[in-house]
């Protein structure tokens, strides 16, 4: 016979009570079913408790499977293979070689529409106007403007 239904086939025997059932052995089947679902109800969330205690316990100790290169080191690499170049198109230089020819000549000599270089609702495609000018060395003053200009 199963341990665990034992508890609900005994006979229990309580003490006569003021005004109680006149000493009268009687069953107490419902007390104990219900005592006994309760122990039940316990080490069954006694043991799920331990069970996902265990299981948490085990998870916080793995560690992640380790890969040959981390993200970082996939980006960095990859950044040094390829590096970025911007090339910006300006619309008063033209480059030949290792020459760079630049200023308002160039400008004129490549611009389909004249007039657009000197109206200022031109768009931005024709060009800024401090594309064409000379900077004093400290870089907040404008010193002339480029007429045609040679970098190496």
């Amino acid at each position: 016979m199963n341990s665990a239904l034992r508890p609900c086939l005994e006979l229990k025997i309580r003490k006569p009570e003021a005004g109680g059932r006149n000493g009268w052995a009687h069953l107490t089947a419902r007390d104990s079913s219900t005592r006994l679902a309760q122990k039940l109800r316990e080490a069954y969330m006694l043991s799920l408790f331990v069970l996902y205690s265990a299981l948490g316990l085990l998870a916080a100790n793995t560690e992640a499977p380790r890969t040959i290169d981390s993200l970082e080191s996939q980006t960095a690499r990859r950044a040094q293979e390829t590096p970025l170049t911007l090339i910006e198109r300006k619309p008063n230089e033209i480059k030949s070689g290792r020459f760079t020819l630049s200023g308002i000549a160039v400008q004129l000599a490549t611009t389909d529409n004249v007039l657009q270089l000197i109206s200022p609702f031109a768009p931005a495609e024709y060009g800024w106007a401090e594309q064409s000018v000379v900077w004093e060395p400290g870089g907040t003053k404008t010193s002339g403007l480029k007429i045609f200009s040679i970098e190496f």
